[in-house]
Formats: C-alpha cells, structure tokens, sequence
C-alpha cells in the first residue's frame, strides 16, 4: 500500500473514533502531537500526501485503545464513555485527560494499561 493511501485510512479511522468519542478538534490536535493547524486542516479533509512515523504511530496507538475497549465492555457505549470517566490508573484523570498532554509515552501507557485488562 502506498503511503498516501495509509496516511488517508490511518487519518479517516483516526478522526472516526474522534468523533464517536466526541473530542474536541483542541484535543484532537494535541493527541497527534500538535502539528501545524494548515497541516491538521488537511489532516482532517483527508489531504495528505504521507505522515511522518510519530503519526502514525499515534494514530495506531488509538486503534489499538479503541479496538481493546471495544473486546473490554459489552456495549460500545460503554467503551466510549471509559475514556472520559475518571480513572486511579491515570492519577484520577480520564484517559483523554491524561493523553490530551500529547505525549506518545502515555499513549503506550495507556494500550499497556488496556492489553493488561485482556490477560
């Protein structure tokens, strides 16, 4: 697959579960890594020619929390509202809480957090 076409899937399941999460563009722009607002424009209008491997590794990281609470809960309401409900795990923070500082490290600590619930 051409790198064009990963980045377009990548940003379109990125800005899905965004939505289903119901988070703000702010937020949005920070748990990418806070890249230039022209480039999250065309991030988000699907127009990018390639994304750098921190992006793309972020957008993975997502996929993987989406998918892990999605396995976790029943419903998927419930596993959209998990990230915004206050968590010990996360110094009482929720998770979007917590990731919003845009570090990629709390990120992973996040999907170790989660594949740890599935053991």
């Amino acid at each position: 697959m051409k790198s064009e076409q990963v980045a377009r899937v990548a940003l379109k399941t990125f800005f899905n579960i965004m939505s289903e999460w119901n988070v703000t563009e702010a937020q949005q722009m920070a748990l990418l890594g806070s890249p230039h607002p022209e480039i999250f424009k065309d991030w988000q209008r699907n127009e990018s020619a390639s994304l750098s491997t921190e992006t793309l590794e972020r957008i993975s990281c997502f996929i993987i929390i989406y998918k892990n609470l999605g396995l976790l809960f029943p419903k998927r309401e419930q596993a959209n509202e998990w990230v915004h409900k206050s968590n010990k795990v996360f110094g009482g923070a929720s998770a979007l809480s917590f990731l919003s500082s845009g570090c990629l490290n709390q990120l992973h600590e996040v999907c170790v957090y989660l594949n740890s619930q599935l053991e």
